[in-house]
C-alpha cells in the first residue's frame, strides 16, 4: 500500500474444530480418556505434520514466499503477541465480562460458529401449554386467576424447562377466551388459529381486549417446575403463527436473551441441558439424563397429565 515490494508470508490458523475432529477420526482416539495437555499435544503434532505437507504442495505449485518464516497461530510468540494485544485493549476500556448465547454442538460438545449452521425442513410436534396466572398485579378484577392461563405454542417442546419468561407485543390487542369455566390470554388476531390449531369447537371471546403493555410484569406458574416466569414485552412477537404469548428461554436462544437481558437477574439465564445434549436435574428429576430430542415426547406426556396442554399439532418448518 506503500508502493514497496513486501515478501509473501505464508500463515496457518492451527486452531480449531476441523484439526479436533480430523485427528480423532484418523488416530481413533478417546479424548474423552484424555487429559486436555495430552489431547492439546497430539493436536499440535497433527497441525505441523499438516503443515508441512501444505507447505511441500504450495512449493511444487510454484507460489514463492517466505516459507521457512511463516506465522502460525500456534507458535508460543504469536500467542504472546495475542495476550499483550488483549492487555491493550483491556486497559483502554473495551473489554467487559457478559453473557452470550452461542450454537452448540452435542455431538462434538463444542460451540459452532453461525456461518457453520444450516436449516433444514423438519417434522414436528408442536405444543400450546397453559402458563397458569400467578400475579396479575391488580389489574384483572373480575376473574378467578386460579382458572386464568396466558397460552403459549412452541415448536421446541424440550426448551420449557429453561422458561422464565413470556413475552408479549406492547401494541397487541390481548383476548380473555373462555373455554369451560377457565379463562386464557392470547392474541386476539390469533384466537381463531389457535383453537382451530388446538381442535377446540366450542369457546367463547369476550368482548373486553387489553394492550400488552397492559399485561407487563405479571406473573405466571410455571407448568411444571417449582418457579415464576414473568410477563415481558417484545417487538419480535408478532401475528405470523402461534398465540402472540411467546415462551421465552434465555438459555436457549439469541432473540430470547436479548429480551431478557433488561430484567436481569429478575428474569435470570437458566440452562439445564448439559454439553452433551442431556437435561440436568434442573430441568427436573423426571426428566434428567434424557437427551433433548427423546426429552420432547416425555415433557408433552408429562404437560398432558398434568393437565397444562391445551392442544398439540404437527407441522413441518425450518
Amino acid at each position: 500500500m506503500r508502493g514497496y515490494y513486501t515478501p509473501y508470508i505464508p500463515g496457518w490458523d492451527n486452531h480449531g474444530m476441523p484439526i479436533e475432529s480430523a485427528i480423532i477420526k484418523q488416530n481413533k482416539l478417546n479424548h474423552k480418556a484424555m487429559s486436555v495437555s495430552e489431547f492439546r499435544s497430539a493436536c499440535h503434532e497433527f497441525a505441523d505434520h499438516y503443515i508441512d505437507v501444505q507447505r511441500d504442495g504450495f512449493k511444487r505449485m510454484g507460489v514463492v514466499g517466505d516459507w521457512e518464516h511463516p506465522y502460525k497461530t500456534m507458535d508460543p510468540g504469536f500467542e504472546a503477541q495475542e495476550v499483550r494485544v488483549f492487555g491493550r485493549m483491556y486497559q483502554n476500556g473495551h473489554i467487559y465480562k457478559g453473557l452470550k448465547p452461542v450454537y452448540w454442538c452435542p455431538h462434538d460438545e463444542t460451540a459452532l460458529a453461525e456461518a457453520e449452521i444450516e436449516y433444514k425442513d423438519d417434522p414436528c410436534t408442536t405444543v400450546y401449554v397453559k402458563f397458569p396466572m400467578k400475579d396479575d398485579l391488580g389489574k384483572l378484577a373480575g376473574f378467578d386467576l386460579s382458572r386464568t392461563y396466558f397460552v403459549i405454542w412452541t415448536t421446541t417442546t424440550w426448551t420449557l424447562p429453561a422458561n422464565v419468561a413470556t413475552c408479549l407485543n406492547p401494541n397487541l390487542e390481548y383476548a380473555f377466551v373462555k373455554i369451560g369455566d377457565a379463562y386464557h390470554i392470547m392474541a386476539r388476531e390469533l384466537v381463531e388459529s389457535t383453537m382451530k390449531g388446538c381442535h377446540i369447537d366450542e369457546y367463547e371471546v369476550l368482548p373486553e381486549t387489553v394492550l400488552g403493555s397492559e399485561l407487563e410484569l405479571m406473573q405466571y406458574q410455571h407448568p411444571f417446575l417449582d418457579r415464576k416466569g414473568l410477563v415481558i414485552l417484545g417487538d419480535h412477537v408478532t401475528l405470523e403463527g402461534g398465540t402472540g404469548c411467546v415462551h421465552t428461554a434465555p438459555g436457549h436462544g439469541v432473540e430470547d436473551f436479548e429480551v431478557c437481558v433488561n430484567h436481569y437477574p429478575q428474569v435470570p439465564v437458566v440452562v439445564p441441558v448439559d454439553d452433551a445434549g442431556r437435561l440436568t436435574a434442573e430441568a427436573g428429576e423426571k426428566f434428567a439424563g434424557l437427551k433433548v430430542w427423546d426429552a420432547n415426547k416425555v415433557i408433552l406426556e408429562h404437560i398432558k397429565e398434568s393437565g397444562h396442554l391445551m392442544g398439540v399439532q404437527h407441522i413441518t418448518h425450518q
